[in-house]
């Protein structure tokens, strides 16, 4: 009986643990660590790693699974904002974790997103930025700095990622 509460609680506390950190603020860090590198095939199986960008551009990682609806309502949202935050010196990546690419690739055409989605089969970039949940947002500034961690779109807080 002891057993079967445990096996109870552990989900809803996940599921609290995940809800909780859906919506939290956004975390603007001053005091930033420099943002480790990593490199993952996109969905043409061209490797794309974050260094590419270091000096030319910020970087919006967009952490996501297709099992995710709340990541699925951030990527609509990002995927018309997409072009925009190009234009504003952002290079925007959508990271599918743990997912075969076959299965990114029939989410992305089923829901028409035009945003670069890269496949992190293993988790081992998820890993290295410590996500724990999803959606998440890590945002680099242009030195390579990890510069905000948030759940859902930073509105306005994007735009300092792009500036020198």
């Amino acid at each position: 009986m002891h057993i079967k509460l445990k096996l109870i609680f552990i989900p809803v506390i996940l599921f609290m643990f995940i809800s909780l950190g859906y919506c939290q603020k956004i975390q603007i860090q001053q005091d930033s660590e420099m943002a480790v590198n990593f490199s993952l095939p996109d969905l043409n199986k061209n490797n794309v790693s974050i260094s590419d960008f270091r000096n030319i551009s910020g970087v919006l990682l967009f952490f996501w699974t297709t099992r995710c609806s709340y990541c699925l309502d951030e990527l609509k949202l990002l995927n018309d904002k997409y072009k925009q935050l190009e234009q504003e010196g952002v290079k925007v990546l959508a990271i599918d974790i743990g997912e075969p690419t076959y299965r990114a690739q029939d989410f992305a055409r089923k829901y028409e997103l035009t945003l670069p989605i890269l496949i992190d089969l293993r988790g081992e970039a998820a890993s290295l930025y410590g996500i724990y949940g999803v959606p998440t947002y890590i945002g680099i500034d242009r030195s390579g700095f990890i510069r905000l961690e948030t759940h859902s779109f930073p509105e306005d807080e994007y735009r300092f990622l792009s500036q020198e």
